[in-house]
């Protein structure tokens, strides 16, 4: 599948290239669809920068950190199962229980902006 998004002066264009089974196509852009909604409405809230802060200029985030922030998974867990299947840049959390961080370049623009938005 090949999907583009251009800007244009009024907002964004999108074209889809798509094969492949109906089924297949549906569920994609039904992810997309929520993606993109989730993504709308953090950007859109300020709420969420206020109720989230992080150091500035920090570039690895655990699992609980990302956990429900816009279109992550809702849990820690199923933070880190995305993590895996993506092959996410990650590196040993120091301190007490260990486990991996993540680096802000695995993440999509809209989640990297809001991120440093929030620090």
């Amino acid at each position: 599948m090949k999907f583009e998004i251009q800007t244009t002066g009024e907002g964004l264009e999108c074209h889809l290239v798509a094969s492949g089974s109906v089924k297949d196509i549906a569920a994609w852009l039904s992810q997309v669809s929520k993606t993109w909604a989730a993504t709308e409405k953090a950007l859109a809230s300020e709420e969420t920068s206020s109720k989230t802060s992080f150091p500035e200029g920090k570039e690895y985030f655990s699992p609980k950190e990302l956990a429900g922030f816009m279109d992550m998974p809702d849990t820690p867990r199923g933070v880190r199962i995305k993590a895996k299947k993506h092959f996410w840049t990650n590196r040993k959390r120091n301190g007490q229980g260990g486990g991996r961080e993540y680096h802000i370049s695995n993440f999509s623009p809209e989640v990297q902006e809001a991120l440093r938005r929030c620090s």
